[in-house]
């Protein structure tokens, strides 16, 4: 979200982050664009929530030459080039999911104006100013408007915030005027203030030309908000820092009357859509109760995988299904299977990874059985013996097709058993990191959504290959340190594949690492998971800490969405969309989700195991497809 404008632009922004400040930390990122000493860009970056935020300052929109840009000077003329779009914030918006313009008060100061580089007014005050000054302004954001809706890639929503009221009393702001009040202004007050005509000229030379632009802008996809602040504003005389503020003009501290007082100021405080309005992090909340229980059992749907069976093996509490995700700050709809297959008709989707993929295609199946009666196809589209890396549905209804490629390391792997049946996870398995595994790379071009979901083969011993040539060899396990420079590896080269696939215009969703449960003991060695309840906040701490399993899903988890986030602008540059599916903290709050010793689940030797990495059928993991349901939403 980029902010371009004056102070007000910046006063709103400081607003943004103060609200913001308390779901998650935003850090000054500035340094990493732009040199220190630049102060016409600010940037900030929340980890939690992948959302940049930045403020462009470009108080006349278009070019300008003149006093100091910087603002240090008030009463300088300034030289404004109106058919001219200020580069400061043109060279830097393009890739921007939403900007908002917010401008005005620098153009009460003596102006001269071109066009087509020729000098078409000047005024150095007197009675005939504001008119001019007006017809500048007026220029001003029909040239902005109409470079934003002509940008090659801009896909943004674009806000207009309106003139923001002053409100000095007793003399200009450098004539001894003030702003004293303690209270709004009634009705009669507010009619009878000198500054309401002269606003009102200025609001509605904005809205004339947002409306315009708003038209242009819908012929061409675009989407254009109106954000109207000012008669709101006008009535808030009260709200100003005055001599509370700390404005000064050559050396003397000066009555501020334009900005709006804020409790703190952010400038020490750009995701994840954004989607949006900054979306809601519907990834960060905790387990509810919710007594209306599953979507589907065993019995309604015929989609289960039988080790994910965990009614049908006996499990003998319910309780584990009558919960549901809530997000602190928003809803999680219910998944609903008529919005999803609407929003999906025509359309095709592939479940590219391991097992965890193959978890939540199996939910996502029985969530749309009751509407799509999907029909097993593979048979018609590969062969028997590719039937182990290759599945496909189809439901005729709404044509939509729906497919899991098995590629567990996303890049070629070569072990004693390619189909991925070895699950003694003590052979080493040889990955080539910079080369996409084929059994993904193959089919997937024509594909409207990808969903990539890996994680849990990259905690066996590998070796690694780059150009051909062994570039690490570990054939130990529990060596995390080389094993994610494996993942990472891995995630970037499936990445880069997909934004440079020639023809490939679908959308890609990661789903971030899922944690397994085992306690005491790992997997093959007695561990085990009978808990019938999620965790609370102290009891996951506790578990992370004590098994040493919270640095491993933590460590899973930043490298996925470190390479997310530079994939994800990458794509942006290509008109691909991206999108963060974070299952990571929710899914580590509930031990009591897998299957446990109900899972029915062999390994080598015919020796059943407890399985405590799965998610039971149904289960929590049809939560991950109300989060895949709410970003198609996002996107549409």
């Amino acid at each position: 979200m980029a902010f371009v404008g004056d102070s007000m632009g910046r006063n709103q922004m400081d607003s943004l982050i103060c609200l913001l400040n308390t779901e998650g930390r935003f850090e000054d990122i500035t340094e990493r664009y732009t040199s220190k000493d630049d102060v016409f860009f600010r940037w900030w970056f929340s980890e939690s929530y992948n959302f940049t935020l930045t403020i462009l300052w470009a108080p006349f929109l278009v070019k300008a030459t003149g006093a100091d840009l910087r603002g240090k000077a008030f009463d300088g003329s300034m030289n404004l080039y109106l058919d001219e779009p200020n580069d400061a914030w043109v060279s830097k918006v393009e890739d921007f999911d939403y900007v908002i313009f917010s401008s005005g008060q620098w153009f009460y100061r003596p102006l001269t104006f071109y066009e087509k580089g020729q000098n078409v007014g000047s005024q150095q005050g007197g009675k005939n100013m504001k008119d001019l000054n007006l017809y500048g302004y007026k220029k001003a954001f029909q040239t902005s408007f109409r470079t934003i809706i002509n940008l090659t890639r801009f896909k943004g929503l674009t806000f207009l915030v309106t003139q923001s009221a002053k409100h000095f009393e007793h003399g200009e702001y450098n004539q001894g005027g003030n702003c004293n009040r303690t209270k709004p202004f009634t009705e009669e007050e507010r009619q009878g203030y000198n500054n309401g005509e002269l606003l009102e000229a200025m609001h509605h030379a904005q809205v004339d030309e947002f409306r315009k632009a708003e038209n242009e802008g819908r012929r061409k996809g675009l989407q254009f908000g109106l954000i109207d602040i000012s008669e709101a504003t006008s009535m808030r005389p009260d709200g100003h820092p005055d001599k509370y503020g700390l404005s000064y003009n050559k050396n003397a501290k000066i009555l501020s009357s334009n900005q709006s007082s804020s409790e703190v100021y952010a400038i020490n405080t750009l995701n994840n859509t954004t989607e949006e309005t900054r979306k809601c992090n519907i990834f960060s909340g905790d387990w509810s109760p919710y007594p209306e229980g599953a979507h589907y059992n065993n019995d309604t749907c015929p989609y289960i995988i039988e080790h994910l069976n965990c009614i049908k093996f006996g499990r003998p509490d319910r309780e584990f299904l009558k919960l549901r995700w809530k997000p602190y700050d928003s809803e999680l709809p219910l998944f609903s299977a008529k919005e999803f297959l609407r929003l999906v008709q025509g359309k095709s989707m592939a479940f590219v990874g391991d097992s965890m993929a193959r978890n939540q295609i199996a939910s996502l199946l029985c969530l749309i059985n009751s509407v799509a009666n999907p029909v097993d196809v593979t048979r018609i589209y590969t062969s028997k013996e590719n039937a182990r890396y290759v599945k496909l549905w189809y439901s005729i209804k709404h044509n939509f097709t729906l497919t899991m490629l098995w590629s567990p390391f996303l890049v070629k792997a070569i072990d004693d058993d390619p189909y991925g049946y070895d699950h003694s996870h003590s052979s080493a398995m040889n990955l080539y990191l910079d080369e996409p595994d084929e059994a993904w790379v193959n089919r997937i071009v024509n594909f409207d959504y990808v969903i990539i979901s890996t994680g849990q083969w990259f905690l066996r011993p590998m070796n690694f290959f780059e150009k051909s040539e062994i570039v690490a060899n570990k054939r130990r396990k529990d060596d995390i340190e080389h094993n994610l420079y494996g993942y990472k590896k891995a995630f970037q080269t499936c990445f880069r594949t997909l934004i440079n696939l020639k023809g490939f215009k679908g959308s890609t969703f990661l789903v971030t690492h899922s944690p397994n449960h085992f306690e005491y003991e790992k997997w093959n060695e007695g561990g085990y998971c009978n808990r019938t309840k999620p965790f609370t906040k102290e009891e996951m701490l506790n578990y992370y800490n004590n098994h040493g399993h919270g640095d491993v899903l933590k460590s899973f988890h930043d490298v996925q969405v470190e390479e997310f986030r530079e994939a994800e602008k990458e794509a942006r540059k290509k008109g691909l969309q991206f999108g963060l599916i974070d299952v990571s903290d929710a899914m580590a709050m509930r031990p009591d989700g897998h299957p446990g010793k109900y899972g029915h689940l062999y390994y080598s030797n015919n020796a059943k195991v407890t399985d405590c990495v799965h998610w039971c059928l149904p289960g929590p993991v049809d939560t991950w497809n109300e989060f895949l349901l709410y970003l198609l939403k996002m996107q549409m």
